[in-house]
């Protein structure tokens, strides 16, 4: 739970201030409580050596009121399947997945629909390159885009390249129904220094936003959690922004870089993004 504004054209107030004007009463007016919970069960089932299957279902919940002080709310549900291969196939991997999204808003009473299949394969060309591909189909409807319905074919090339136990380059591109797509990551580590760098792109609504409290993960080069007091450390990432909770679809693209120096009664991190 945690407050957010209304309108980016109303009163920009994120404290119980008084108005000037209205010294006795709280403006509260441009503000509303975002209120979201979920759940989500589990289920990995394996093959002996041979394969791995998980099924996942996801509901969540976010509500911001109703009325002059609300923009409605929304529920997600997702439901997710995998069958992966195991070290019985040795140099080749292989998998197949499905995942089924729904993403509903009260205010508009709009609903926007994702759905992919989508099958993975994997190559061990050699001790430090591992060629990776993946190919499926993807249909994406939402009510606020001027087509209504976005769907096709979906597909990435890339590799895993780890020159050394202490380094990993990871990297694709491809194309979706929405364009291309890039994805890229550097791991390096070297006894007491740890560097991290990420570069994702992804289809977002904006209640995918308000539920994703944690803009990045709290945690430092070395993968060690960052404890957090809320009432001190402010995510300064969290976007003063209205809530505008609709169906609106749009591509995030988001770098992350990290770096960490560890002795040993003190350590030392900074991350850029």
């Amino acid at each position: 739970m945690f407050p957010s504004l209304v309108s980016n054209n109303g009163l920009i107030n994120n404290r119980n201030r008084s108005r000037q004007d209205r010294v006795d009463q709280l403006d509260t007016s441009n503000r509303a409580n975002v209120v979201t919970y979920g759940i989500s069960p589990r289920w990995v089932q394996r093959f002996g050596s041979f394969a791995t299957f998980e099924a996942r279902t996801a509901f969540s919940d976010i509500s911001t009121g109703t009325g002059a002080n609300g923009v409605g709310g929304g529920a997600n549900q997702e439901w997710s399947a995998a069958l992966n291969s195991d070290r019985r196939f040795g140099r080749s991997s292989w998998g197949v997945s499905y995942t089924s999204r729904t993403n509903e808003t009260e205010l508009e009473n709009q609903t926007a629909e994702f759905s992919n299949l989508t099958g993975t394969f994997g190559y061990q060309v050699n001790r430090i390159f591992r060629a990776t591909s993946t190919v499926g189909y993807e249909d994406n409807s939402f009510q606020a885009n001027a087509g209504n319905q976005q769907s096709g074919l979906t597909w990435t090339l890339g590799g895993v390249l780890t020159p050394t136990p202490r380094t990993r380059l990871a990297g694709n591109f491809g194309n979706r129904v929405f364009g291309s797509t890039k994805s890229f990551s550097f791991t390096h580590t070297h006894r007491r220094i740890a560097i991290n760098g990420s570069y994702t792109e992804d289809l977002n609504t904006t209640s995918d936003l308000l539920r994703q409290q944690q803009v990045f993960a709290r945690t430092d080069a070395f993968g060690n959690p960052i404890p957090v007091n809320p009432t001190q450390n402010v995510d300064f990432r969290q976007p003063l922004d209205a809530l505008s909770l609709t169906d609106d679809v749009f591509i995030s693209r988001q770098l992350d870089t990290s770096i960490g120096y560890i002795r040993r009664r003190d350590q030392f991190s900074m991350a850029v993004f």
